[in-house]
Parts: structure tokens; sequence; C-alpha cells
């Protein structure tokens, strides 16, 4: 078919859907209503304009636009290190807050009571050997048993007997059999107390998981008592993070690149990477954006939580076309392309905005015409 026969039939089938609109509908109704159906259209073909729209050139332009704004830093990789066993004292100490630490830091370390655990340790040990022998002693007089008892079969017992016989037999392997597994169970009891002990004799580490930065270090002091389980240090991963800002969705929007300036003045790229048309309003028109570093940014200079910070929308140059000319859908912005005769939907890269001007980083070139909804 050629292409003035497809452009023909495309056209009958919009005037077909024009019929049944009610009169009164109005030409921008009938236009939005043919895109959103997706139908590509030759305004050119149509008799008397029946469909009419608006373009704009797409032109090279600037922006410029600064909002003021508290930024939430938030670390999702953070670990909370606390020794395991209590009782002991703090011997060692290498952890303030905001310090550097690499993998493999060992940032405190717990003793415990060397004369008494050295007690333990003899008691215990003199324990398992006593039990050993016992054991040892019991399992031979027993296995002679058994073996005696086996023997004794006289040639004039009668079935019956045999019988009887045989089931006090298996009876008694049977107890030695359990005799066994009692010592093998008091066996690894009695190592695993040794090793505990042998591991308290060693004293603990609390050793840096990654390399991050202490955001909290228990105050006590070299000597003071640890009980177990007690958070020692905090620890986040400067290297992940993640920036958020509140603010509405005429201010902030998906894809805009804005600087964000710490408490040292230092001012760093980064793009809003979360769609507030998908997102559920914290309160009326106030949303949580999430912001992504675009160049490497050293957070290890800040506090997780809220600081204070500058969300400032850098001076933007490029291609601009109307804000009302970009739709959106889900997380992807288009615009309508007039070009040839025909409208074209095109997926673009939106970057900054402001008022009635939204910067396209990628999709639309300066000098083509875009559609006005």
């Amino acid at each position: 078919m050629s292409s003035n026969r497809y452009l023909l039939l495309l056209v009958l089938i919009l005037f077909a859907a024009c019929d049944q609109l009610e009169a009164a509908a109005s030409e921008d109704a009938l236009i939005a209503q043919a895109v959103q159906a997706g139908i590509i259209i030759s305004p050119d073909a149509l008799e008397g304009g029946r469909i009419a729209f608006s373009t704009e050139e797409a032109a090279e332009g600037s922006i410029v636009r600064s909002m003021n704004s508290q930024v939430h830093l938030h670390f999702p990789v953070t670990a909370d290190l606390s020794f395991e066993r209590g009782g002991g004292r703090l011997d060692y100490r290498n952890a303030n807050t905001m310090q550097f630490v690499h993998e493999g830091d060992v940032l405190m370390r717990v003793v415990f009571d060397e004369a008494a655990l050295r007690v333990d340790e003899q008691q215990l040990l003199l324990r398992m050997g006593e039990a050993n022998r016992r054991h040892n002693n019991e399992r031979t007089r027993r296995r002679a048993d058994i073996e005696s008892f086996r023997n004794e079969v006289p040639g004039h017992m009668n079935e019956f007997d045999i019988e009887i016989h045989s089931l006090r037999l298996e009876g008694m392997e049977d107890d030695y059999r359990h005799m066994i597994h009692e010592y093998q169970v008091q066996l690894r009891e009695n190592n695993r107390q040794l090793e505990e002990i042998r591991i308290r004799l060693a004293g603990e580490e609390l050793v840096a998981p990654f390399d991050g930065v202490i955001s909290w270090a228990n105050p006590l002091r070299v000597g003071a008592s640890v009980e177990n389980w007690m958070v020692m240090i905090t620890l986040y991963d400067y290297n992940s993070f993640q920036l958020l800002a509140r603010g509405t969705a005429e201010l902030l929007r998906y894809g805009d690149i804005i600087t964000v300036t710490d408490v040292n003045e230092v001012e760093r790229l980064a793009r809003i990477v979360s769609d507030p048309l998908a997102n559920i309003a914290i309160r009326e028109h106030n949303y949580e954006f999430i912001i992504e570093p675009l160049e490497d940014i050293d957070a290890s200079h800040f506090f997780p939580g809220t600081i204070s910070a500058s969300s400032v929308l850098i001076n933007t140059e490029g291609v601009l076309v109307p804000s009302r000319a970009v739709e959106n859908e889900e997380q992807r912005r288009f615009v309508y392309i007039y070009e040839d005769g025909i409208i074209r939907r095109r997926f673009v890269q939106t970057g900054a905005f402001y008022m009635d001007r939204t910067q396209i980083i990628d999709g639309v070139e300066a000098g083509q015409l875009v559609v006005l909804q």
C-alpha cells in the first residue's frame, strides 16, 4: 500500500472517530484524543482545518533558578558494632565520632579476668581428663561383658531360652551404644566450654567491616565494664549515600539537575532521580525527592541526618521548549514533534525547568517544532 493510501486510510479512521464526538467538542480536544489514541495524523491532508493545533520552535536558551531547602543526608549502608560477650572491661579504644576507618581496622577491644579464666580452664581440663578415663574403662568393661555373654550359650538351651538370651544381648549392646553417645554429647559440651574460655582469654575485638566514618562512638573509657550486645560504634559507608529533599512538584521535577552546597561551601552536581508524580504526597504539595550525585561527592564530612545546605538549580543552557509541550508516562517524558506534515511522539530526557520553559537534554533539536497540548 502506497504512503498516500495509508495516509488516507488513517484520515478516514480519524474522521470516523471524530463523527462520534459531540458537536461542541473543541479542536484542542480532537487533537488530544487523536494523539492519545496513538494515531499519526497529517494536518495538511485534512479539509478545512477540521483539527487545528499550535506549535512552537525549540530554541537555544538558558534557565536560572534557585531554591533554598533542607537536604536530608541518608546512608543506607550502616553497621552497629557491639561485643558478643559481656562481663569484660574495655582494654583498647581507637574510635571517635567522625573518624575515618578502613576495613579490618581494630576499633575497640575488651578483655576478661585472665586469672579466673585460667582457673576455669584447668578445672575443666581435669574434669575432661577424668571423664575420658572413666569412659574408656567403662567401655572396655562393657565390651568384655558383651563378648562373654555372647559366648555363654549352652548346648542344652531350648529355642525359647536362646531367644531370651538374644534379647538380653541386644539390650546390652543398646546400653553400650547409648553410653558412647552420652559421652560424645558431654565431650562436645566440654569442648564448647573450653573454646569459650580460650576465646575470652584472647579478648574480643570490634573490627571495621568496611571503609567508612564513625558517626557515633560509645563514650565508655578504657577500663570500663562492657555488657554484651551494647552498641559501641555506629559506622556508615560514606561512598553509599542518598540525598533527600522535600519540595513541590512545581519547583522540583524528575531529571532536574541541581547543585548541593555543603557546609564547607563546596558545590556538587546532582540530579533528581525520583518522580514526584509517582509518589504519595507527604503533605499537600509536599513531596520527598531522591537526589543522586552526578560527580564524585566526598560525603565523609557530613553527619547523617538533616544538614544546612542549599539546593540550587544551576544556570542551564541548552535546547528549551514550552513546559506545556512536555507530557509524562510513568517516569518517562515525551513531546509531540510536528515534522513533514506528521505528528510523532518522541521520548525525551529533560533537564532544568522554570515556569514555562523546560530544558531538553536529548530527543529534540533546536529548530524542531513541538506541539502545544
